[in-house]
């Protein structure tokens, strides 16, 4: 059958792994740098005969997977055409309308948002932690607790930066989305467009299917439950 690549198809294109697997699984699943890398390179970006123990199965597939990346591609092109910013030569571009585009918010409509590159929608997840009846957060001083009914302190706000992270998974994104930000911190600008994650001994099970991590020495992890 042809190989299943989950989730580093979010990152790297169907046709791209199909090609490199194929070129690997060729060379007897081996290689030796520099002496393959120019042959590595033709076979994978190159004119597909260049793998020449492709069956038909594997080369149908193989087209198949290269015409779905370019409509991918023209997708997004047509995407962010809406969202571009006309060139400074361009006679249109002082009488191009201000969008008011909102970078941070995630519960802004994806049309309504300002985008650098084209990925999933984001939300900042404020890391805290939980011993007993203490909520506190990791900082170069060590713990320092946190009390979600008062205002951070100016002086801590980048401390809580510092516990942040912005994640684009869809389970997650879509659970933490409805989560509502203490109402003390939604009226201070660098938190009130973020959510907050309590872990209990690095471990968070509020996400249905999924169980997160964070440790120190892998940062987030998030683990499908079948392979907890």
């Amino acid at each position: 059958g042809l190989p299943q690549f989950d989730v580093d198809e979010y990152v790297y294109a169907r046709y791209v792994l199909l090609r490199s697997y194929y070129a690997l699984k060729a060379k007897g699943n081996t290689a030796t740098f520099p002496t393959d890398t120019t042959t590595l390179i033709e076979q994978v970006y190159g004119d597909l005969t260049r793998l020449t123990t492709l069956t038909p199965e594997q080369a149908t597939a193989i087209k198949a997977a290269e015409k779905k990346m370019r409509e991918d591609d023209r997708e997004s092109r047509q995407k962010a055409k809406g969202q571009l910013i006309l060139e400074p030569k361009n006679t249109r571009l002082l009488g191009q309308a201000v969008a008011g585009l909102d970078e941070d918010n995630p519960d802004v409509h994806q049309t309504f948002r300002a985008q650098t590159r084209d990925i999933d929608a984001g939300i900042a997840l404020i890391c805290l932690h939980r011993q007993d009846d203490r909520l506190f957060i990791y900082t170069a001083e060590g713990e320092v607790d946190i009390d979600l009914t008062q205002e951070v302190p100016f002086q801590r706000i980048k401390d809580i930066q510092q516990n942040t992270i912005t994640v684009q998974h869809k389970a997650l994104f879509h659970h933490f989305i409805k989560e509502e930000l203490p109402p003390s911190w939604q009226k201070q600008a660098a938190l009130r467009h973020c959510r907050t994650v309590i872990f209990e001994k690095g471990t968070y099970t509020g996400v249905p299917k999924y169980l997160l991590q964070l440790t120190q020495t892998f940062g987030l992890e998030t683990i499908k439950e079948e392979d907890a």
